[in-house]
């Protein structure tokens, strides 16, 4: 449920006293089962209290099936107020007014349906006219009395722990919002952090290609020279035309310079690529869930993390052709970016090249995800503790902790489930995450 939805108290009180239907409906039964025990012996009693009972359940499913609909929640329920009472009152008067039957009356002081004045009007109602139609049937006035001012004292009681049950949720709620602007911030700071720790290598990644498109534009700077000199020459019919051609070594211009121009579409792909990347990840995630497309997501990830991997891995992904997934495409794009950086830095603690494999599959209504490294693994004490917030097997200053614990708390938002298998020659995360955004979340455990 949403904390942010002011309704939301609401909502939750009303399934409370949903759920408490059942409930009722079985204390309903034990009190006309005691009703009938008592009429034992007298057969027409027995038969006239068991036909009003099954009388008044018939008519109570009519009125909230039909009767609702048709005329509106309170004259149904003026309409099932009449007719309970006449039919208590008529029942009663015949089967001579058991004692057990008194005790409808603080079943109704239990009752609650949310409207506090139309519940007191209800118990009111059926109390002053079952009390004043057992005074005329000469019952006296000590179960009446008794029984009454027990429904009152439910009355009070009932709305009492109503008001409890209301401020409990209301609270509740409260808590979950501030949880939820924390968890908020936490994934946010996380996120810079990431981006942070990779700053130095993402200017590292920009400054490469820079520096080759750099090259490429100065070199074609000087073959434009070189083409300027020779046309002149030979506009001018000068008559060391082709000592010019010659000095400027047009052949040599004329084939480097498509391999220049070349380098320099690649180098600006390359860049726009990364920028594109930074953009993706740095963007503020929207409130709304929206198709994302989880192969680009991931090539995304890749991108941002080649710093942290091309010293130490080989990087390969493998896609299937996967619709889009309706997430929060902030969210699960730091996951994966988390992910490949860790499976980064668990090759770096094997000293030697190792290989980060991500794949992706359709698996029914949901895509799979695979983070595969060939890193040290994790070991089995410590297996049940990667995803506890601020833990941590890095070095002091190298991590903090929370990337996994965010990251599980995120998919497992999305309706979906993180796991890992693990050994010693490495670790695959997996991630399954509903293609409709609509999912029951469920903590996942290591395979």
């Amino acid at each position: 449920m949403d904390a942010h939805d002011p309704r939301s108290a609401d909502r939750r009180y009303a399934d409370t006293l949903s759920r408490l239907t059942p409930v009722a409906a079985v204390i309903g039964l034990g009190i006309q089962a005691m009703t009938m025990a008592a009429l034992w012996g007298r057969p027409r009693a027995v038969a006239v209290s068991a036909a009003a009972f099954v009388a008044m359940m018939g008519l109570n499913v009519y009125l909230n099936l039909v009767a609702l609909k048709r005329w509106g929640p309170r004259p149904t329920e003026i309409v099932r107020l009449v007719v309970s009472v006449t039919t208590a009152v008529l029942t009663n008067h015949y089967t001579g007014w058991p004692l057990p039957t008194w005790l409808w009356l603080p079943y109704n002081g239990l009752a609650s349906d949310g409207h506090r004045k139309w519940n007191w009007t209800t118990l009111l109602s059926y109390g002053v006219t079952l009390d004043v139609a057992a005074l005329y049937d000469h019952v006296g006035f000590v179960w009446p009395l008794l029984f009454t001012f027990l429904a009152i004292a439910a009355r009070v009681f009932t709305d009492a722990r109503m008001d409890v049950l209301r401020a409990l949720f209301e609270e509740s709620d409260a808590q979950r919002a501030a949880l939820e602007k924390v968890a908020s911030q936490l994934r946010q700071a996380q996120k810079l952090e990431a981006v942070g720790r990779l700053a130095s290598g993402i200017a590292h990644e920009i400054n490469t290609p820079v520096q080759f498109v750099n090259d490429s534009v100065s070199f074609l700077c000087d073959a434009v020279s070189g083409y300027a000199q020779v046309i002149e020459a030979y506009r001018a019919r000068r008559p060391d035309a082709e000592r010019v051609e010659a000095e400027v070594d047009l052949d040599f211009i004329t084939a480097e310079a498509p391999k220049a121009l070349a380098l320099t579409k690649v180098g600006l792909e390359r860049i726009t690529a990364i920028v594109r990347s930074m953009r993706q990840i740095a963007h503020a995630d929207g409130q709304k869930m929206e198709p994302l497309d989880i192969n680009q997501a991931v090539t995304t990830a890749v991108t941002l993390a080649m710093s942290e991997c091309k010293y130490v891995a080989d990087v390969e992904t493998r896609f299937e052709a996967i619709p889009p997934v309706v997430c929060h495409g902030g969210e699960i794009l730091q996951v994966l970016l988390n992910l490949v950086v860790n499976a980064a830095h668990a090759i770096g603690e094997t000293k030697k090249r190792g290989r980060i494999v991500v794949s992706t599959e359709l698996r029914g209504d949901a895509v799979r995800i695979d983070v595969a490294d060939t890193g040290v693994g994790i070991p089995p004490e410590l297996q049940h503790r990667i995803f506890e917030p601020f833990f941590t097997t890095k070095k002091l200053g190298q991590g903090t902790g929370q990337g996994l614990a965010i990251a599980r708390g995120a998919i497992v938002r999305h309706g979906g489930t993180l796991g890992f298998t693990t050994s010693e020659s490495g670790t695959t995360f997996h991630i399954e995450l509903p293609l409709d955004g609509i999912g029951h979340g469920r903590p996942s455990l290591a395979a």
